[in-house]
């Protein structure tokens, strides 16, 4: 994980409801790289396109 990511995870896992709250974390972490890759995918697309 990037340290940005490890910022936002310790940020929200000390929160009172540990385990929901981790719970949602993997999920926020999970859209986050998938919408990364879509990215990347977009700029890869994008630069083989020129």
């Amino acid at each position: 994980m990037t340290n940005v990511l490890k910022a936002c995870f310790n940020g929200r896992a000390s929160e009172d409801d540990y385990g929901n709250t981790i719970l949602i974390e993997i999920n926020i972490l999970l859209l986050s790289l998938h919408s990364c890759e879509i990215t990347s995918s977009f700029l890869l697309a994008g630069e083989n396109g020129q």
